[in-house]
């Protein structure tokens, strides 16, 4: 809709614009016409007065000069003369305006009764001339030359007066092209004016279902961020439930069938051999099931994280990870307090955990630094090591996910510097004061 509306409106605006051009150039071209034709037609009847003017002149020098050269000079000023009007009435009559007919009719024909006076008189001996040439003069020359004068001045104010027409001609022009374009123009207006409030009703119209949408997303991730932590909470309660029942209910009964192995081994009799032999392999047995149960309810959650503290936790899991592995972790915690909070000594201890197993199983890393630093209002967290790395934006397991979901739980900032063969940092900064917040309320 939004197009087609701005695509109609910007059409009209440019047929309007072509329009204008086109109209005010074909006005500027008939006007440009019109003044040219009427300065050619003023020219030539100017031409055909001051020819006329000056025949008048000639023809008396003519009849009344007694100088056979200076009358045979007379006679083709004359003839030129009127071969110059003879040329300008053909040019004037071609382009001759229809109100013009009547007038210029007359002229034309009182210009060729003049000439046919004159024209016996050219032919006229010295002394024809001298008897005759005052009664010429008299009785057709001059009158019927002003008379000529006069039709010129009819034919002259006839040409004015076109001239004014096409004036006001060009005004009505103006005139209609303006109230055109004003129309134009309010069409232009109303249709814009319509699209305006189309599109503003549009964009209310999706920008409360684009509230309404944010709100609803924003609910849902509020919600899954609150299942995310409800389920890390559970994920390490679970843990915590389970590395107990290992460590009081497995653990106590593996070691009480290990009591009454002992017990059992006093009371066989030495012979035969065999015996002792079986119950020394089932005494093995039972203490190896007490150190992997022991070791998972160590990994599923240590219960010096709990009784110690955060530092004895990362210490015992580094040399858990260098014996497993054979990788040299180093911890250096020294300045981490020992009364953290729970949250905060399971985030960390989870990262640190992660970051590690990471690096052993995955950057074949031979070496890894796990740093902790208290500060004043904050802690700060950095694990790193001299593995393979990995690109972050690209590889994004569900073990990266969980890490950023714990520190995000707790107002952290989580962050991964790695790129290909250049080892990993995975590095945390926690908010001491966001706790205490926490523990207030």
């Amino acid at each position: 809709m939004l197009w087609v509306g701005f695509g109609g409106l910007l059409a009209i605006i440019l047929f309007m614009a072509w329009m204008g051009a086109r109209v005010v150039s074909a006005i500027e071209l008939e006007d440009r016409e019109l003044r040219v034709a009427y300065q050619q037609r003023d020219d030539l009847l100017d031409e055909i007065r001051f020819s006329l003017v000056e025949s008048g002149s000639d023809i008396r020098d003519y009849l009344l000069d007694r100088d056979r050269s200076a009358v045979a000079q007379r006679r083709a000023d004359l003839e030129r003369l009127h071969s110059r009007i003879t040329g300008a009435v053909a040019s004037y009559g071609r382009n001759l305006p229809r109100d013009e007919a009547g007038p210029w009719g007359q002229l034309t024909r009182d210009i060729d009764a003049y000439w046919a006076v004159l024209q016996p008189s050219l032919r006229w001996d010295r002394e024809t001339r001298r008897q005759r040439a005052e009664d010429v003069l008299d009785q057709q020359v001059i009158p019927r030359q002003g008379e000529l004068i006069r039709l010129d001045s009819a034919v002259a104010s006839v040409n004015q007066r076109n001239l004014q027409r096409s004036n006001q001609r060009i005004v009505d022009l103006f005139s209609q092209f303006r109230t055109e374009m004003t129309a134009s123009a309010a069409v232009a207006l109303l249709l814009g004016m319509l699209l305006a409030f189309l599109t503003i009703g549009r964009i209310l119209i999706l920008e409360r279902a684009s509230v309404a949408q944010l709100r609803e997303v924003t609910r849902a991730r509020f919600e899954m961020q609150n299942l995310s932590h409800r389920l890390v909470a559970a994920q390490e309660e679970e843990r915590r439930r389970v590395a107990r029942e290992l460590h009081d209910e497995v653990g106590q009964a593996i070691s009480a069938v290990l009591v009454e192995l002992g017990r059992l081994e006093n009371r066989l009799p030495p012979e035969p051999r065999e015996n002792r032999s079986v119950l020394a392999m089932a005494r093995q047995m039972a203490e190896r099931a007490v150190v992997q149960v022991r070791d998972m309810a160590l990994l599923l959650r240590p219960s010096m994280l709990d009784d110690l503290g955060l530092v004895p936790a990362l210490k015992w899991q580094a040399r858990e990870v260098s014996r497993r592995t054979g990788v040299k972790v180093k911890v250096a915690a020294e300045t981490v307090a020992d009364d953290l909070p729970d949250d905060f000594r399971t985030c960390i201890y989870r990262i640190v955990q992660e970051a590690v197993n990471n690096a052993a199983r995955h950057a074949h890393a031979t070496s890894v630094r796990v740093e902790a630093r208290q500060e004043d209002r904050q802690i700060r967290v950095s694990v790193q090591d001299d593995g393979g790395g990995f690109d972050p934006s690209l590889d994004k397991g569900m073990g990266i996910l969980g890490m950023e979901e714990r520190v995000k739980k707790l107002g952290g900032v989580f962050r991964i510097d790695s790129e290909k063969g250049g080892g990993t940092v995975v590095s945390l900064l926690l908010p001491l004061a966001a706790s205490a917040a926490r523990e207030g309320s």
